[in-house]
This record gives structure tokens, sequence and C-alpha cells, in this order.
């Protein structure tokens, strides 16, 4: 299936938002789809009242930062209250541990749940507890930000289906690798061996594309539409700024927020016409619209 022909139906099939593992291609075209629809109703003027009268929740254990101004912005533009609750990690567990407190939790009217802390597991462990909707926002690798990065790759190339990706990372199962395979973009996996993605992320992978290694960075990066980096391996894997003449005028880059000062990297990427670092960070304020509207909406 492909994005580009998907008709969306403005619902979702599940309760939740924590792990795309779990989530199937079609929620995560719904989920880009409404974001794209939302940001353009903006940009015209519409007023969108799908959170009225709904109060949405943010726990986090991180002081003021971006993360909370996007969920601030993303919950008062549907016109829904937001309310910051300062918990993370154990504390979630401990918190919840006693069937009275989710019981509480469950009947305060609130309407869903973001989780932004440095425990990825804090989504889930909350989803178990409560009724109400929950998002994962965990910071380094949440679905919000895999789903920005593939919206903003579609905004930038014009389509998902058989771009193919230099990915620039560990093999290890991520929201970014399980995003761009069920939106049918091929993976190459360019890594040192050590960090090789396993057999079975390879045929989790296989599953919905055609997915490989390779150790040369040259030639695959020369074949890509799209490279995404994270990584802290040897300077021989960095992206650096010689390489970018290798890349087609309109590849795309992804990496994570900042850039500035990253090992994986070199600054002079951000020159480069496809990076859409800054992009994406913009676009994980409409997917956060977009989850809570089609979780919770009106």
């Amino acid at each position: 299936m492909k994005f580009e022909n998907y008709t969306p139906k403005r619902k979702i099939s599940t309760r939740s938002i924590t792990d795309l593992q779990q989530i199937t291609p079609e929620d995560i075209f719904e989920v880009v789809a409404e974001a794209i629809r939302i940001k353009t109703a903006e940009k015209v003027g519409e007023i969108n009242n799908s959170l009225l009268g709904k109060n949405v929740v943010l726990i986090t254990n991180k002081h003021q930062g971006i993360g909370q101004l996007i969920f601030s912005k993303a919950v008062s533009s549907l016109s829904g209250q937001s309310t910051v609750l300062p918990l993370g990690g154990a504390t979630i567990e401990s918190f919840l541990s006693s069937r009275e407190i989710a019981e509480v939790l469950s009947g305060m009217g609130i309407s869903a749940f973001v989780v932004e802390t440095s425990v990825a597991s804090d989504a889930k462990t909350l989803a178990k507890h409560v009724s109400a909707p929950v998002i994962n926002a965990f910071y380094t690798d949440n679905p919000c930000s895999a789903m920005a990065a593939i919206m903003t790759v579609y905004e930038h190339i014009g389509r998902l289906f058989g771009l193919k990706v230099a990915y620039i990372s560990d093999g290890k199962p991520s929201s970014i690798l399980s995003c761009m395979v069920k939106c049918g973009m091929d993976v190459t996996f360019i890594s040192p061996k050590e960090s090789a993605p396993s057999e079975e992320v390879l045929e989790y992978c296989r599953q919905f594309v055609d997915a490989d290694c390779s150790l040369d960075i040259e030639k695959t990066l020369a074949n890509s539409d799209v490279v995404f980096v994270s990584n802290e391996f040897p300077e021989e894997f960095k992206l650096t700024k010689e390489r970018l003449s290798i890349l087609k005028p309109n590849a795309a880059i992804i990496h994570k927020l900042p850039l500035t000062g990253s090992f994986d990297a070199d600054e002079e990427v951000l020159d480069f016409g496809g990076c859409l670092v800054s992009k994406t960070a913009i676009n994980v304020t409409h997917i956060e619209k977009a989850c809570l509207e089609l979780l919770c909406g009106k």
C-alpha cells in the first residue's frame, strides 16, 4: 500500500501510540495524513476546536524545553487545556502501583496523556494503568518524531513508497526504522559489523520492504533518496561535508535535533538543501496534534 494513494478515514484502530512496531501501516498513514491536513488548514486560518473542553496531561522528568513547548502548542491549537505533571522513570511505576491511584487518574476526566521522559518504557507502563489514550514522546526515539520525519520527507520529495534509505545507525529496533519500512521505504544499513542489524531485525524489515547491509558508504549514499544518521561510530562512518557532493540533488537528510556539535555529521550538513532537521522538529507539533485529534478529539 502506498501512502500517496491512501484515502484517509480520519480514524485509527489503536487506543494509544506508544510503539510503532505494534501499529499498523494504515494507522501511521492516518496520523501523517491528518497532520498534513491540520497544517494546511492552519495556513488558511481554520480554527480547530477538536479538544475544546478537554484536558491533556504531559508527564515529564525534564525541565522546560522544546518538548514542553511542542506539547503546549499542540494542545492549545486544538483549543484544549494542558497540564504538566513532573514525574518519570521508576516514579511512574511506584505512583501507579496502587489500584486507587490508577483509578483516580482514570476518573479525573483527563482525555489523554503525553509521556516525555528519559525512560523508554514509561509510556507503556502508563498505558497499562489508565483508560485514557497515551502518546509516547520519549526524548531520544519516539513515534511522534519518527512520523514527523516521514511527513517531512513526503513534503520534500512528494512520495514515500520505494524511496531508498541509507540508514547510518545501529541495527537495533527503533521508531524511525519501523516507520520507514511500514511506509514502503527500502533500507540499507551502514554500520560496523558489531553494530549491524540482527537477522530478526532484517526479517522484520523484509516483511514490508527490501532491507540489506553495506560497508560501501559512498556507493550507498549515491543511490539513496534519504539519509538517516544517528550513531557513535568511528570517523569513517561520519556524514561529512565532502560526502554531500555524492548525494542526489533532492536527497533528504534526517538527523535528531540538534545536529550542531554531533559526532556523526559535520555542521555543514545543515546547509544542504535537503537537510530536514529543523523542519522535522516543527512537524512534530503537527504530528502530536494529529495523534491527539485522532485518539480523543471530537
